[in-house]
């Protein structure tokens, strides 16, 4: 029999090949037949431009595997919405509403397969524009027609650098402060200079609050000025060169009106520079000019101003924020203790953009030191520690600078709370995806504070109808003392995507603990959790008879 009366030859790596015509066209049916492609979760991985003027809409790029369509966007605020996602899903368009929070906010990108991790944006009050290049030589720096500005930028490669050219009077007060690492975690340690028209560096600010920079300069006459911003990566290496990459994303504020760096302090007044330019009611209010997340850590724990606490005798548990505003000065804190409570005694500075370098020292009601703690760590300076009372009794809590160092930028932000036994629960990720042929699992570590030694009960809530998870008991002492795994069945469930919690109960059920995941932006963390369930397979149609 032949299966071939006509063959054909073809060239296959320099080799002959001999087939038949019959056998060509099921080999070319196989070979350039479209493969199915798989269904793929979302992986973007930033947003460009980082923020948005609130009571704005905008256009953001998005780097990274868009996923397979439809996609969605939910938002950790409800001031951000009006999501629009390009046919591409390369591209999102969204709006801030006029009251939206200025500050730092989050987007989840998620399908039918998956879900991103929680990506941030920043929310502004200031007219907002995008760099345009090229704009890398005083030649070349772009021209900034009218302040206050927040420029959104990036330097695209190594070696790159961005000037833009500003115009001001004698005297006037320019304040330029970039957002970047700190405030969204960009790979960048940021550089910034004031240049005359002539391309000589006047003023230079690494690292101020993090790794951003911020200049306050005043003008010696009226003129052009340059503003350079380069970087370094945030994360050193062995490169000399300066930094740079598609995710290097800043954002440049430009004023020369109010810019508020500290609010809770001394009688509630905002410090900053320009601060006689502003409407009373705008500094009352907090909309103006102030970059974006220091002073909303300082003001969600509602402390005391120093005027008033240095007035009282604290009780447990208080807050009081205060600014060490002249050399040598000290403020001074009494509280009344305990005998055998242990107390957890922050100071939080570095940590809300402070220059201070804070040292605490308490003193007994005869002014006798009895401890005196510093830095957390080589790379916090800032004072986080535990300390039991000896007595009964009146005590003192002395706050300075470690340098004698003062100004207004020299806030802090102190609180002692009571230890009480209890555990953190955390997990690696903010996001599950499950598997049809077998059950997802979880690992929760679980951190014990304080002697805590009764055991927890770790679930999941919110799971959708026909997911189950038992309850993992973690006991007071062993393995699972320390970490538990959960496990989710989803054999009954519907396909799913939407938010769940993981839960630590005990005492009873009454006392119960929220398990959270790192963010992006160090040290944040959320206990908004996101689980993905993919869709039942279809059954197959029943075949005909024949």
């Amino acid at each position: 029999m032949k299966f071939c009366s006509l063959p054909v030859q073809l060239r296959l790596n320099s080799k002959v090949v001999t087939f038949c015509r019959p056998l060509l066209g099921l080999l070319a049916m196989a070979f350039f037949a479209a493969p199915e492609v798989a269904a793929e979760a979302p992986a973007i991985t930033s947003i460009f431009p980082p923020g948005l003027q609130r009571g704005s809409t905008a256009e953001f790029k998005l780097t990274g595997k868009p996923g397979t369509q439809p996609v969605s966007v939910v938002a950790s605020s409800d001031a951000l919405g009006e999501f629009k996602l390009s046919e591409k899903g390369d591209q999102l368009t969204l709006t801030a509403s006029a009251d939206a929070q200025p500050g730092l906010h989050w987007l989840r990108f998620h399908n039918a397969e998956g879900a991103t991790s929680q990506l941030p944006i920043l929310v502004g009050v200031l007219p907002e524009i995008t760099e345009k290049e090229p704009n890398n030589s005083a030649t070349e720096a772009e021209k900034i027609e009218s302040l206050p500005i927040l420029i959104n930028g990036v330097l695209h490669r190594g070696g790159e650098v961005d000037t833009f050219a500003v115009t001001l009077a004698d005297g006037e007060t320019l304040v330029a402060s970039v957002d970047a690492h700190a405030a969204f975690e960009s790979p960048m340690d940021s550089v910034l200079q004031i240049l005359d028209a002539d391309g000589y560096v006047i003023e230079q600010n690494d690292d101020d609050h993090g790794n951003d920079s911020l200049i306050a300069f005043q003008a010696p006459h009226q003129g052009t000025f340059l503003v350079r911003i380069f970087c370094f990566p945030a994360t050193p290496n062995s490169t000399i060169n300066f930094a740079g990459g598609a995710t290097y994303h800043y954002r440049l504020t430009l004023t020369s009106g109010p810019f508020i760096t500290a609010r809770t302090v001394t009688s509630g007044k905002p410090l900053g520079w320009n601060l006689d330019k502003a409407d009373p009611k705008q500094l009352e209010s907090g909309t103006a000019s102030e970059f974006h997340q220091i002073h909303q850590r300082i003001a969600k724990q509602n402390p005391s101003t120093e005027a008033d606490a240095v007035k009282a005798v604290q009780t447990i548990p208080f807050a009081v924020s205060g600014v060490i505003e002249k050399p040598e000065e000290l403020d001074v804190f009494r509280f009344t203790g305990k005998k055998g409570d242990s107390l957890q005694l922050r100071v939080q500075a570095r940590a809300i953009g402070s220059h201070l370098d804070p040292v605490l020292k308490i003193r007994d009601s005869q002014g006798k030191v009895l401890k005196e703690f510093d830095d957390v760590s080589r790379s916090d300076q800032d004072i986080n520690d535990n300390w039991k009372v000896p007595a009964d009794g009146e005590f003192q809590l002395e706050v300075s600078d470690r340098f004698n160092h003062a100004g207004f930028r020299y806030v802090y932000l102190l609180t002692a709370e009571l230890n009480t036994p209890g555990a953190d629960l955390t997990v690696t990720v903010d996001h599950f995806e499950a598997k049809r042929d077998k059950p997802i699992e979880i690992p929760v570590a679980i951190n014990r504070l304080h002697g805590f030694d009764k055991e927890l009960l770790v679930s999941v809530k919110n799971l959708p109808e026909g997911a189950t998870a038992e309850a993992v008991k973690s006991e007071a002492k062993g393995d699972s003392a320390k970490k538990v795994t959960l496990k989710i069945d989803v054999t009954n469930a519907a396909g799913f995507q939407g938010p769940i919690e993981i839960v630590g109960n005990f005492g009873d059920e009454k006392t119960e603990v929220i398990a959270t995941s790192p963010l992006q932006v160090t040290p944040l963390t959320t206990s908004d959790l996101w689980l993905t369930i993919p869709a039942k397979p279809e059954e197959k149609p029943a075949e005909k008879d024949k």
